[in-house]
């Protein structure tokens, strides 16, 4: 059996992709998650050097991270310390125990505004954030230890991933809750041109597991739907699922660090990892929708 850790395998996507792989026979589950052991803590390297010491992962998959974005804004430093801090210190205790492959999950957010109507893994750099400069900081040192010591690494890209169980003041959730509440109007963040790549979580946890198999050792690729959604038009399958008769309003107030539209080029997964998003949105959205009891 190969043991796998997985960092933040309590968080929303840990928590998807342990139920996951957990029934496969080929895998031994590691979970490593700070709401596990205050020993679980990713920033300090001594908690993790301990755990993959003692556990000796063949693979790692790391995703724990501060994925709030708005209070990467008001404290920068603590995320810096954990969403690069802490990938500094999986990298490097992955080098000393000799780990067979690490997944580095990182976020769309690096690109910044789209130059192209699709982004491909070639796009610009250009993050708007501290939570996207911290990412990006992280998918360098995950290179610069590829490339230095012949460290096993594979980087993905995450598009707008959702599903059941996320927190609720990300973009699907919020909207269900305003839409199940609303009578008549709901205040609209943005621009009604505003849109993302929605991928499911279970789409998702498909690619990390082709990754294990496959192993495209140093690439960077992209895990979206390759397909753009207004939010408009989100929160109007939102609200036709719920029967809701709502009307959307723009004040027109934004947020510097946030991105108007996102679209991924997918060509790199569909070709290295021979996956592909299958789950539709009105598919995906009927069953956050049904896990939160409206």
């Amino acid at each position: 059996m190969k043991k796998i850790m997985i960092t933040g395998s309590e968080g929303f996507i840990g928590n998807h992709l342990v139920k996951k792989l957990d029934g496969n026979k080929e895998f031994e589950i590691l979970k490593f998650d700070i709401k596990l052991s205050t020993f679980h803590d990713v920033k300090e390297f001594q908690c993790v050097i301990d755990f993959m010491e003692k556990h000796k992962p063949d693979i790692v998959i790391h995703l724990a991270a501060n994925p709030d974005t708005m209070s990467s804004v008001e404290f920068p430093k603590q995320d810096l310390l954990i969403n690069t801090g802490g990938t500094i210190n999986i990298l490097e205790a992955s080098k000393r125990i000799g780990v067979e492959l690490v997944i580095f999950t990182s976020t769309a957010q690096v690109y910044g505004e789209p130059q192209a109507i699709k982004m491909n893994e070639e796009h610009r750099l250009h993050p708007k954030g501290p939570y996207a400069v911290g990412k990006l900081a992280a998918e360098r040192y995950c290179q610069y230890y590829y490339e230095k010591f012949n460290l096993p690494v594979v980087t993905f890209r995450f598009f707008n991933i959702y599903g059941p169980g996320q927190v609720p003041y990300v973009v699907i959730p919020s909207l269900i809750k305003k839409i199940s509440q609303a009578n008549g109007k709901i205040d609209m963040f943005g621009s009604k041109e505003d849109s993302r790549d929605f991928t499911f979580v279970g789409d998702l946890c498909d690619a990390i597991v082709k990754g294990i198999d496959k192993r495209p050792i140093g690439e960077i690729i992209n895990i979206g739907s390759g397909k753009e959604l207004a939010i408009y038009d989100l929160a109007k399958v939102i609200s036709n699922i719920l029967k809701k008769d709502v009307e959307f309003v723009y004040s027109g107030e934004k947020d510097d660090t946030k991105i108007s539209r996102m679209m991924a080029d997918v060509s790199k997964a569909k070709s290295l990892l021979e996956w592909e998003a299958k789950t539709s949105i009105e598919e995906g959205v009927k069953k956050v929708i049904g896990s939160r009891g409206y």
